[in-house]
């Protein structure tokens, strides 16, 4: 197994084990995220950017579906499934729980050194996510 899919393959059954130490273990301290509404440096901020996931879902489960690696990168595709019954922090806004479910694909890019990850970028459809928990209306079907 190379070590994008190992990488993979622990970082998904930590996340939907909600163990955090598992997950602090598969990134260097000085940790980069770039998210759609945040970045930063730190473990101990990304461990809080997880935090955030699961009390806004408290049922969410991560699935890897796609790993693709090269020198020093690896690309996961995955699916986020879960029920939005916590408030969600997105950025400096915080939107009340509506008791929806949601299916998400997302592109996460992470960057390796030394076996593990030293940063992240993740990339999601933002209004899908806004649609499906009903902070956005959803978009009429072209005509």
């Amino acid at each position: 197994m190379s070590i994008a899919h190992d990488l993979a393959a622990r970082a998904q059954a930590a996340f939907n084990a909600r163990d955090e130490a598992g997950l602090r273990a598969l990134w260097t301290d000085d940790f980069h995220f770039i998210g759609p509404a945040t970045e930063f440096r730190g473990a101990e901020l990304m461990l809080g950017q997880e935090r955030n996931l699961w009390a806004a879902f408290p049922d969410v489960q991560s699935s890897v579906r796609v790993v693709c690696a090269g020198d020093g990168v690896a690309v996961f595709e995955t699916i986020m499934t879960g029920t939005h019954t916590g408030p969600l922090r997105l950025g400096d806004r915080t939107l009340a729980p509506s008791g929806r479910p949601v299916e998400l694909r997302i592109s996460v890019h992470l960057f390796l050194k030394g076996g593990r990850a030293c940063g992240e970028r993740v990339f999601l459809d933002q209004l899908g996510l806004l649609q499906q928990i009903g902070a956005l209306p959803a978009l009429a079907p072209a005509a």
